[in-house]
Formats: structure tokens, C-alpha cells, sequence
């Protein structure tokens, strides 16, 4: 309904969230920010910058305040559970892969002393391989398309067309990722071709499952954060195997 009725929602006021989860995470959100203001420090994350915003932008009121911070948990929840449920099945059917995860993993805690199992940020952005599979599995299982709507007339470069304001844009992610005009063995999983060495070979716009630019979606390096924390725990303790009866193809 929000998609295709959006008018019909408003006029009935038919919210898009649970009443009382909204109503838990407003109340969260707000002891956050009166801790935060009670140690005078709002700090330099996203909370942080949306409190700043309220305090001196007109339009960043309460009520989109507490609903900007709850759209961003709700959002980066079902979606990043479902990408780890998709991953471990690709782990599962690639034993050498889930080797060489297991590998690297191994090798950061075994420069930590007995017993210490607590990870660091910098020891989990330096597990280039594993941000290499994560890469990978975005590129090859991302959703189909996204939309955007544009607010002001733009003709398309090299083009008759032109877009009206309020016309809403489907941009094909999926096709571009997986198109063999710009990825050899498009259908192939290789996590080497996304990291860090070839990174900058990636033709602009071709890979996008988060989208691009400044509507990049606000979660993306979170979400990959807390993949790449679960993955490694269940790997440091646990082997992924498929089951007898599992017919998986990925």
C-alpha cells in the first residue's frame, strides 16, 4: 500500500510500523539522547548528526527525529537477516571458500592472548577476504531493483527523454551486476574479483546493491559490520555443512 496507494495510508492513517514497537523505540531513542545530552557530548555518529539537525534545522522535529532513528534499526533488520541466511547457504556449498574464511579468522585470534575472543573495529575491517565474500554475495544475490523519484526535470544524457518531476525511476541493479559486458563469469561466485587489489577495476554504476551516491542507503556499512561480526564467531566455533537432503544450487 505504500507503494502503490500511498494517499489511501495517509487518508486512513495507517502507519507503516507496529504502534507499540514504534512506541519501545521512541522511547529508547529518547533516553539515548538525554544521556548523551546530560554528558554534554552528542557524539559523531548518525544519532549524533540527527540531534545536531534538530537542534538547529526546523524540519528535523521530534516525531522525524525518533522516526528516522527507527527506520534505520527497522530497515537494517529483516534485510540484513535475510542476507545472512543467504550467505551461510553460500558458505555451506563452497567448502573451499568457507576454508579460507576460517583461515584468516583463525589468524586474527591466534595474534590475540589465550582465551581473548573480543574483537576490535580494526580487527574486523582487516578481514579482507571475508569483506571480499560479503562483496561478492551482494554482487550476485542482491535484490532486483530499487526506485527513486525525481524531484526535479532531468534529461537523460544521450537521450530524447526527459523525466518529469514526481516520475519514479526502477534502476535494475541485479542486471547490472550480473551482466557478462562487464563481469567475466557473471553467474560465477569469486569473491576475488571485489577485493581490495580489484576494487578500482569495478565499472561505475555496475555495481550497486546498496544503490549509489549521496541516496546510498545509510545502513550499508553497518549491515556489512554486523555480517561480517556474525560470520566470523560462527566460524571461529562452528563448521556450516548442508544436510543430507539438501538440493542447493547457488
Amino acid at each position: 500500500m505504500l507503494l502503490c496507494a500511498p494517499r489511501v495510508m495517509a487518508f486512513f492513517r495507517i502507519g507503516v510500523y507496529n504502534t507499540k514497537s514504534e512506541a519501545f523505540f521512541v522511547s529508547v531513542v529518547q533516553r539515548a539522547i538525554q544521556e548523551r545530552k546530560k554528558e554534554g557530548d552528542t557524539g559523531k555518529d548518525i544519532l549524533g548528526s540527527l540531534i545536531h539537525l534538530h537542534e538547529t534545522n526546523p524540519d528535523m522535529t521530534t516525531e522525524v527525529l525518533n522516526k528516522s532513528v527507527a527506520q534505520f534499526v527497522f530497515d537494517g533488520y529483516s534485510t540484513t537477516a535475510d542476507s545472512m541466511i543467504g550467505l551461510l547457504a553460500v558458505i555451506a556449498t563452497r567448502p573451499e571458500i568457507q576454508e579460507k574464511l576460517r583461515e584468516e579468522i583463525d589468524a586474527v585470534f591466534d595474534r590475540k592472548e589465550d582465551g581473548d575472543i573480543d574483537l576490535t573495529a580494526d580487527d574486523v575491517v582487516g578481514m579482507d577476504y571475508l569483506d571480499s565474500v560479503i562483496l561478492e554475495f551482494g554482487r550476485l544475490f542482491a535484490i532486483g531493483m530499487t526506485t527513486r523519484l525525481t524531484t526535479k526535470t532531468y534529461k537523460i544524457p544521450e537521450s530524447e527523454l526527459t523525466l518529469p518531476v514526481g516520475a519514479v525511476v526502477m534502476i535494475p541493479m541485479s542486471s547490472f551486476q550480473q551482466d557478462s559486458e562487464f563481469w567475466e563469469n557473471p553467474d560465477e561466485f569469486i569473491p576475488e574479483r571485489v577485493n581490495a587489489e580489484n576494487k578500482g577495476k569495478i565499472k561505475t554504476g555496475t555495481y550497486q546493491p546498496f544503490g549509489q551516491g549521496p541516496r546510498q542507503c545509510l545502513g550499508y556499512i553497518y549491515a556489512r559490520f554486523e555480517m561480517k561480526l556474525m560470520i566470523i564467531y560462527l566460524l571461529r566455533f562452528f563448521d556450516i555443512e548442508t544436510v543430507s537432503y539438501t538440493h542447493l544450487t547457488l
